[in-house]
């Protein structure tokens, strides 16, 4: 492959484009040359350079080698972004779980998590003030009678929290020709962000606003499928407002074991989304954990015909029994062809970018087994009640 040394971030740009398609023979070469690039250090290069660390140091294509540890470690004491040393950090623990050595991986897990949340923004208390809010308004409105918007299409929100499974779930839908994959779709968010600027209006006419400005936000006109799936994670936080605007919506959550859904959380870098702060703190994890699992109970509880629970560790176990319940759910019809997933090329924009170049395997299976000992502190965080993490978050 000829390779643009004259620009840097033409260079990392190629890299990404690769990765999004699953190339990462041909991202890696890119990536590593980004790292060796000579350039003066600044808040891009350092950017593209840190990702290009975390890139090579992530990629399932090859192992990383010493050299790529002491380039990376060399690189973190000249860098002095935010942006540069926490992808490092991070980029540094991956590479050390690549090769086993768990307990070096969550030494780094743990100073690249304290880094980020040391210098994050997070308003504790709105945070925790955030889920109550929004679970009262759950409850409080489920009974209340309303018109309900029309739509066009049969919406699937597929949510959960994040690295739970949404992306694999999304990517077996995908291949049904009657389905559209929306991806990570901003509509809801959008949709609140407009209803916090209104004051005094009717239910009715939040709801119907609320739909107005999600059915534009994904532009339903110029989808010609008649199954519209939106896998945004935290969607579950407002799935009174998404099952409620749409008549024939439904909603599939996904889950894991809550040892490797907190390690999950705790080992990823979200970047600079806002959204994802929590990820950062253990306490902060667990309460998500905690709260997820009573959104959903609530949920499954309330619209029992509506709502499908669907565990990561059957989806990868169970075979095609699991799927079948998901496409019989929806009302598709099921093909085994659909498993061929990973052989797509279309670009998938999310951090399983490279996981779902793969067949459905066991390899990503309770992860936590191997951290062991070292995970005790997510062990006794899970067994306090939301009170008591509340304080230990403060």
């Amino acid at each position: 492959m000829d390779i643009d040394f004259t620009n840097l971030q033409a260079l990392f740009k190629k890299g990404m484009i690769y990765g999004s398609i699953g190339e990462a023979q041909k991202a890696m070469e890119c990536f590593k040359q980004v790292i060796v690039f000579p350039a003066a250090l600044n808040l891009d290069t350092e950017k593209v350079k840190a990702q290009s660390h975390w890139n090579v140091m992530t990629s399932p294509l090859l192992e990383p080698i010493q050299s790529d540890f002491e380039q990376a470690i060399s690189d973190l004491s000249k860098f002095s972004s935010f942006h540069g040393k926490s992808w490092i950090l991070f980029a540094i623990a991956f590479g050390y779980e690549r090769l086993s050595d768990f307990k070096s991986a969550f030494e780094y897990f743990k100073k690249a998590n304290a880094f980020v949340w040391d210098s994050s923004k997070l308003d504790k208390e709105k945070y925790i003030e955030w889920f109550s809010a929004n679970y009262e308004r759950l409850v409080s409105n489920y009974s209340k009678p309303i018109n309900k918007p029309k739509q066009s299409k049969k919406i699937v929100f597929v949510c959960g929290l994040p690295r739970s499974g949404t992306t694999l779930v999304e990517s077996v839908l995908s291949k049904s020709p009657g389905v559209f994959a929306g991806g990570e779709s901003n509509g809801v968010s959008n949709a609140v962000k407009k209803l916090k600027g209104i004051d005094k209006i009717s239910e009715e006419k939040e709801l119907n606003i609320f739909f107005s400005i999600y059915r534009d936000s994904n532009d339903f006109q110029s989808i010609s499928e008649e199954v519209f799936v939106d896998k945004m994670p935290n969607n579950f936080i407002y799935a009174d407002y998404l099952l409620r605007m749409c008549p024939d919506s439904l909603l599939i959550n996904t889950f894991k074991e809550p040892l490797d859904a907190c390690l999950s959380l705790f080992r990823q870098h979200f970047g600079s989304t806002m959204g994802h702060l929590y990820a950062y703190s253990l306490p902060s994890i667990v309460i998500a954990y905690k709260w997820h699992e009573i959104f959903m109970n609530k949920l499954s509880s309330l619209y029992p015909d509506r709502v499908l629970n669907v565990s990561y560790e059957d989806l990868v176990t169970n075979g095609e029994s699991n799927w079948k319940q998901i496409f019989s759910f929806i009302g598709l019809g099921w093909d085994t062809s659909y498993m061929d997933f990973y052989k797509d090329k279309r670009v998938v924009k999310t951090l399983s970018n490279y996981q779902v170049r793969e067949k459905v395997s066991k390899k990503y299976l309770r992860r936590s087994e191997s951290y062991g000992d070292l995970l005790g502190d997510i062990t006794y965080l899970l067994s306090k009640d939301l009170n008591e993490l509340c304080k230990l978050l403060g």
